[in-house]
């Protein structure tokens, strides 16, 4: 999912165990509370609360922060507002 005009990725992972990390088309529903990965710098992406209004998906290694409105929680609601915003 691009979440930043610039082209920034985010992509949903499973681990493979030890060391090894898989992506995947998560299904619509899925919630982003999964950790996810910045494809940029491979970062850990979080989605954390940061407000009464909002929510924000941070990557740990690289700091990119990206705001989404509280009522965005699963992978199809954020697809739907990037796409908004890109439009």
């Amino acid at each position: 999912m691009i979440v930043t005009e610039y082209g920034d990725e985010i992509l949903p992972y499973k681990s493979k165990g030890v060391g090894g990390v898989d992506t995947y088309e998560p299904e619509p529903d899925e919630k982003l509370g999964n950790v996810m990965i910045h494809e940029v710098c491979f970062g850990f992406v979080d989605f954390k609360k940061t407000s009464k209004t909002h929510n924000i998906l941070r990557c740990r290694a690289c700091g990119l922060r990206v705001v989404l409105p509280i009522e965005v929680t699963t992978f199809g609601e954020a697809i739907e507002y990037f796409d908004l915003l890109e439009n």
